[in-house]
């Protein structure tokens, strides 16, 4: 009944408002209207109904594990290069597959809990966000869209191409074509690393077999230039529910127009890491004390 009304009071302010205002309009309605907080207000499951009913029954989200104020999630191919140079963990966590990087409130979690793609990493987001987390950090892969860059090259990600990503519309439906960092977040890392990482703008596509030299270009045009399959969403999910989030990534594979090459398993991926990983660390240390 909500959207009826909505969209009859759009009818009549579109008729006195003209063209031209009409679409800055729609656009304001849109926002509102499809927000994180009333699409979640009107959905029948919630992240918190969830979290009430596994906690009732005893087999999940352990209430004396220390419950992490900041989330690392170690993506793609390479995530076991990422999980090592994290240890040593605590042995505690509140959720399967989280481990607690020992003496903080960071948790550290694998392609074993999130899967792969945008819609388990969201769900396992909300599971966090519920629990109190209010930061999380995506670090893996992404194939870059041409020979520019070499394989173990790392960027940042400043923003993310959505709108091949379903999910993330769902989160941020708005006429841009790109979800951006948490800027807090962004800005705090690059002065803390001194701009080591290259901001970039990347590719969210929620699968491998459908980028076709068509789709390629079309995102290189929009001014992607690397490709990967989490970031619009955890940058949507993350604005819709009030956290902060960043994304870095390492250069594993080229998909250009011209084909694929794959280097998942070359030593300057796996060198990459160990630095970066580092960095991380450092930084989630960094912003927990800052938020106290």
């Amino acid at each position: 009944m909500q959207y009826i009304i909505a969209l009859f009071f759009c009818s009549i302010i579109n008729l006195i408002l003209g063209v031209f205002v009409r679409k800055g309009f729609l656009l304001l309605f849109s926002m509102v209207l499809f927000s994180g907080d009333v699409l979640f207000s009107s959905s029948v499951i919630t992240p918190e109904r969830c979290i009430e009913y596994f906690r009732s029954t005893g087999r999940y989200y352990d209430l004396e594990a220390t419950i992490p104020e900041t989330v690392v999630f170690c993506h793609g191919p390479s995530d076991g290069y990422c999980m090592q140079n994290f240890a040593p963990f605590e042995e505690k966590s509140p959720i399967k597959n989280i481990y607690i990087l020992k003496g903080t409130k960071i948790g550290i979690m694998g392609r074993a809990g999130t899967g792969v793609g945008g819609i388990s990493l969201a769900n396992q987001m909300e599971k966090f966000i519920g629990l109190g987390t209010k930061r999380f950090i995506l670090v893996g892969n992404v194939g870059a869209l041409s020979r520019e860059f070499p394989v173990g090259t790392t960027f940042v990600c400043e923003k993310a191409l959505k709108k091949d990503d379903g999910l993330s519309q769902l989160y941020a439906p708005s006429a841009d074509p790109f979800v951006e960092a948490s800027q807090f977040m962004l800005k705090s890392w690059n002065c803390f690393t001194k701009n080591a990482q290259r901001p970039v703008a990347t590719w969210t596509f929620p699968s491998l077999f459908f980028q076709t030299p068509e789709r390629i270009r079309e995102a290189r045009k929009m001014g992607a230039s690397v490709v990967e399959m989490e970031a619009a969403t955890l940058y949507a999910a993350a604005r819709a529910r009030g956290v902060d989030a960043l994304a870095l990534f390492v250069v594993s594979d080229q998909v250009t127009e011209e084909g694929w090459t794959p280097n998942f398993l070359h030593s300057d991926v796996e060198g990459a890491y160990p630095q970066l990983c580092e960095h991380i660390k450092e930084f989630c240390k960094l912003m927990a004390f800052k938020s106290k």
